[in-house]
């Protein structure tokens, strides 16, 4: 038998009136005008936190309230002296009952005390003669007592356990935040780079796709005006003329003409903008420059141009000038009947798509290598020959991509060789292949502008200001859906942030798709950046304390703060490369998920104690008529 058995063995008790047994007082009316901002003592009126406070009070502490409007029939223990409003019902019972006994038994009938109340009345409200009828039960005063006693003792052992599962969580989620930003440092993603060879481990995942130059760029052959004679002019207003001898030896560029043509004759001519490509298309054809002036070509030349969305020029440059490209010309010669390096030809040349960075970093090696071949004062014969030959050989074998699997699509993964090689090159020449880019939230990502119909929308899917949670805790479902309207349209991945008091620090990242009302703002990563950043990775950025201060720093309003849109668009962001991303990630998931597993613990817990407590006060204080 436990101890609460024997206690209540054989225990007779008497029943009354509540009415009968303690004295039911109203309080005294106070409007929001009587309200204090630091007053002193609380006022409890009809709901079940305060409405207020003010200097002066009407009722002792350890009292019972009863709500009599609003959250009608809320029972209550008042531990502090506090004022009782006019819609407070405040309990003093007789000798013959304990006043915390008293109140132990109420909250244990706390759904019958709602189940009295006027429903029909706008708010409920419960009456003082519909408390006072209802039947109490009433065991010896030694026995109230030692109910009292073990009821408060479980309470406080629940709270003992609460406390410590709360400094629980709070000791995980300040670690989380402590290397969040610690691994969001530019000193440590530094170090993470300088400190790891991560292509050894296959971590660099980068894509190729073959696909040939005509599908990435525009080709065409040059014209002529004839006679050419009639056209050329000595005018500052004429268009320069481009010829084979304006073409240096060893030159990357064509900076000047020898001749103009009128605008008449470019009319009749291939006018090109700086930055497009000339190949020669006869004599010594395939050799390739770039216009550093806007300028005509004759029928001696082809032209590529509008490539600048898919391929990196100077990548480019070095790829039309490698002996692949060179051979598959001399190839395509000698195996068809024209005599010169046609249009068709050129768009027919296989092209290795791969990350326009990737790009930018192999042109700079080769830049670098190149140089070299060109600052030749004072070495032997042979030193030049040596620079030339490892120009010419990192050319041929960084243009000449190492793939293994397929990942789909038509598209294959560059090889932890090829990585490995290009990381040595750089070496060799100064150039880090893989390091960190600062760049400015805008930069990367935009504000979504789709919309959605609300109609399309359920509680889960639509998210509120309301429904995310502070303290960046995500989100709960919506119970204040629109009916009508068009709301912005979110994607899975995309992170919204809410922008009504950034001091509460709401952010979610969204795992499914639905819409936002505009108080939510909806950041989406630009499709051409979707490679290039995760999207876990920028919403740990985004969670960062060094993110919100910036945002409080910028908002907007006294009462009712707001973020800057333009400001937080402004905002600068560490992108280290992928692989340093998803490491990074990795971590802060682990640590994420720590610490919502000792929330959730928590929360168990706490339900755990509610209900165990909830068993034993119903066990102690159910007694039979």
């Amino acid at each position: 038998m436990s101890k609460i058995d024997e206690m209540l063995k054989n225990e007779k008790v008497e029943w009354k009136k509540l009415g009968d047994v303690c004295e039911i007082k109203r309080g005294v009316r106070v409007t929001k005008n009587d309200l204090i901002k630091n007053g002193k003592y609380p006022v409890v009126s009809g709901g079940i936190g305060y409405m207020g406070y003010i200097n002066k009070y009407n009722r002792d502490e350890d009292t019972i309230t009863i709500a009599q409007y609003g959250s009608a029939g809320y029972v209550n223990w008042q531990n502090e002296k506090f004022w009782a409003n006019d819609v407070c019902f405040c309990l003093f019972p007789k000798k013959e009952i304990k006043n915390k006994y008293l109140y132990y038994f109420l909250l244990n009938k706390q759904y019958y005390l709602y189940s009295i109340t006027n429903k029909d009345a706008v708010p409920y409200s419960i009456s003082k003669e519909k408390i006072a009828k209802i039947d109490v039960a009433i065991p010896k005063l030694e026995v109230q007592k030692k109910i009292v006693n073990y009821l408060d003792e479980f309470i406080n052992y629940a709270e003992i356990i609460k406390q410590k599962l709360q400094k629980e969580f709070e000791l995980r989620n300040r670690q989380y935040e402590y290397y969040r930003d610690k691994l969001l440092s530019e000193e440590y993603l530094n170090k993470l780079i300088n400190k790891y060879d991560l292509y050894k481990y296959d971590l660099y995942k980068y894509e190729l796709k073959e696909t040939t130059l005509g599908d990435l760029a525009q080709v065409n052959r040059g014209a002529s005006p004839r006679p050419i004679s009639n056209f050329i002019t000595n005018s500052e207003d004429g268009v320069p003329w481009i010829k084979i001898s304006d073409a240096g030896l060893n030159s990357k560029y064509i900076n000047q003409t020898m001749q103009r043509i009128t605008r008449e004759g470019a009319k009749k001519s291939r006018l090109l903008k700086k930055g497009d490509f000339i190949i020669s298309n006869s004599m010594s054809y395939g050799r390739p420059y770039i216009l550093a002036i806007e300028g005509c070509i004759h029928d001696g030349w082809a032209a590529i141009s509008e490539y600048e969305e898919n391929l990196n020029s100077d990548f480019l440059y070095h790829y039309l000038n490698s002996n692949k490209v060179q051979n598959y010309w001399l190839k395509k010669m000698n195996t068809s009947s024209v005599s010169n390096l046609n249009s068709d030809i050129i768009k027919s040349l296989p092209i290795p798509l791969i990350d326009k960075n990737l790009q930018a970093k192999i042109a700079e090696i080769l830049d670098k290598f190149q140089a070299l071949t060109q600052y030749v004062s004072g070495l032997l014969p042979e030193e030049i020959e040596k620079r030339e030959k490892q120009y010419e050989y990192y050319r041929e074998k960084l243009l000449t991509f190492d793939t293994k699997c397929t990942s789909g699509g038509g598209y294959h993964l560059l090889s932890k060789d090829y990585i490995s090689l290009l990381t040595q090159a750089g070496a060799l020449v100064g150039v880090k292949v893989f390091e960190i880019e600062y760049v400015l939230l805008k930069d990367i990502s935009v504000y979504s502008s789709d919309k959605i119909d609300v109609t399309e929308l359920n509680e889960e899917n639509y998210v509120g200001v309301d429904n995310l949670l502070k303290d960046k805790l995500g989100k709960v479902n919506s119970n204040n859906l629109p009916k009508t309207g068009n709301v912005n349209l979110f994607n899975e991945g995309d992170i919204l942030l809410g922008n009504i008091r950034p001091y509460l620090r709401k952010i979610w990242l969204a795992d499914i798709n639905g819409g936002a009302s505009p108080d939510v703002l909806v950041i989406s990563l630009k499709d051409n950046e979707k490679k290039k950043v995760l999207a876990k990775y920028l919403y740990q950025v985004l969670s960062s304390e060094d993110f919100f201060d910036y945002d409080i720093k910028f908002s907007r309003g006294a009462k009712m703060p707001r973020g800057n849109k333009s400001k937080i668009m402004d905002y600068k962001i560490l992108i280290p490369p992928l692989p340093i991303q998803e490491y990074i990630v990795s971590i802060l998931d682990k640590f994420e998920a720590l610490s919502q597993s000792t929330t959730e613990g928590l929360r168990r817990e706490i339900e755990l104690r509610e209900k165990q407590y909830e068993y034993y006060r119903e066990k102690l204080l159910t007694f039979e008529k």
